[in-house]
């Protein structure tokens, strides 16, 4: 879906601001597993209606965890998004005084 604005790598885009925001130090695939792990536990609530496993912590940190990715990918396509709108500006403006 990123990729269709010309966000090729939004990953890496994501790790350096999200590093940033979370409170303590983050391997280059934290993002991705917590993702994955929230994915998982969403799935094992859904299937079996058995949400035992989840314990208040980390319930907390989860929330927590897509408060800050929600806020980081805001930031970061808004930054792509303002380059993207000043290199259609630059192309206008050299169309223009081509004329």
């Amino acid at each position: 879906m990123f990729r269709a604005v010309g966000c090729i790598n939004l990953w890496e885009a994501l790790q350096t601001e999200f590093e940033q925001r979370w409170p303590v130090a983050v391997t280059k695939s934290f993002c991705r597993d917590k993702l994955d792990e929230l994915a998982a536990s969403r799935n094992r609530v859904a299937h079996t209606a058995i949400s035992i496993h989840i314990v208040r912590s980390s319930l907390i940190e989860s929330v927590e965890f897509i408060s800050v990715l929600g806020d980081t990918v805001s930031l970061v396509l808004s930054a792509h998004f303002d380059s993207c709108m000043q290199i259609a500006g630059k192309s206008r403006d050299a169309a223009v005084a081509d004329e």
